[in-house]
This record gives structure tokens, sequence and C-alpha cells, in this order.
């Protein structure tokens, strides 16, 4: 279920309830607090889409599309995300003004992932970088994000299938909380 962002008075007895299962009960100070401050940084989500540009019997293409929603009531002006892939797998097809870099790599337990961030501060002079209430980005190459890419060969695909490792994104936006998901891989990978 969605979280509220406003907390509400009894009015008999002078208590806020808040909804815990299929019961309303007292809340906390802290518990107000946090319902009562979630009008003030921007709620923006993120997913990935895959797209299959290729898929052949030992060779699969596939695009990387990034989409950001501002689901909120306040306008998101700064965002990055991060967008964490099997190392060795992504290409990454930068654009001229740079919106998509390649940071690194970096180790999550025994994987090793490359990580490719998107920001707002590096946005193309033809695209706003700031997310109103409501409002959908899609961060593609139409838009001027350039490409990532993920290409799947031979062996590769072979380990892969053995790791089955995850795509994660991190996304950090103005003063919010950062978000964090991932795709598994049965629903990116079709090896």
């Amino acid at each position: 279920m969605e979280q509220g962002d406003t907390a509400y008075q009894n009015r008999f007895d002078q208590k806020y309830y808040g909804r815990v299962d299929a019961s309303c009960k007292p809340m906390y100070d802290f518990a107000i607090w946090d319902v009562m401050n979630r009008r003030t940084y921007p709620h923006v989500s993120a997913d990935l889409h895959i797209r299959s540009l290729i898929r052949a019997q030992d060779r699969h293409v596939y695009m990387v599309v990034p989409t950001l929603t501002n689901e909120g009531a306040l306008t998101a002006n700064h965002w990055t995300l991060h967008v964490d892939l099997p190392s060795g797998l992504a290409r990454c097809d930068l654009d001229t003004h740079n919106v998509l870099t390649a940071v690194g790599e970096i180790r999550e337990g025994a994987r090793r992932m490359s990580r490719y961030e998107y920001s707002s501060e590096r946005q193309p002079p033809h695209c706003r970088s700031r997310l109103l209430p409501g409002e959908t980005h899609c961060l593609d190459e139409g838009r001027g994000f350039g490409q990532l890419l993920l290409r799947i060969e031979g062996e590769i695909g072979y380990a892969l299938l053995d790791n089955q490792p995850p795509l994660c994104w991190t996304l950090f936006v103005d003063n919010a909380p950062k978000r964090e998901g991932m795709i598994e891989y049965a629903r990116w990978c079709n090896w």
C-alpha cells in the first residue's frame, strides 16, 4: 500500500493514529514527524526498461533505458541515477554532452559491477533537468542521453546463467532519502 504524506489527529482523544495492517494504532512522535516530513522532499521513482535488440542463439544485445517519474507534489530539481551492470557486458555509447558517464567498477559481495551515472547536472541544453509533479522522463538516446547496451556472447552467457546477476539502480534526489531497486536476472536476460 502507498505511504501517506500526512498524519491525522483524532478529534476526540487528540491522538494521532497510523494504519498498521488492518487496524489503527496510536503513533509515536518519530512516526508522526516521518509522515509529516514526506512533503518536504520530492518523491521520485526509477525503473529500468530492457529492450531486446538482438536475440540470436549465442549473441544477445539489450538496451537499458532508465525512466524517472515524479510521483510526489514537489518539483525534483536535481537528481543522479546510478545503474550497476555486470562487469564486462555493458558498453556505454556516450553522447557529446556526457549526461551518461562510466563511473567505474564496484564490488558487491563476490560480484563485480560496472557503475554508470545519469545526472541532471549534465543534461543536454535542449532538455530540462527538473521533474515536475506527475512528470516522467525516459533517459534514452532520443532525449540526448546516449545508449547503455548490454552485449552477451558465447561463454559470457553461460557464466551469467550460473551467477544470475541482477541489474541494480540507486537514485539520489534533492533532499530525499536515496532509493534503490533491482531487476532480477530472469526479467532482463533470456539466455
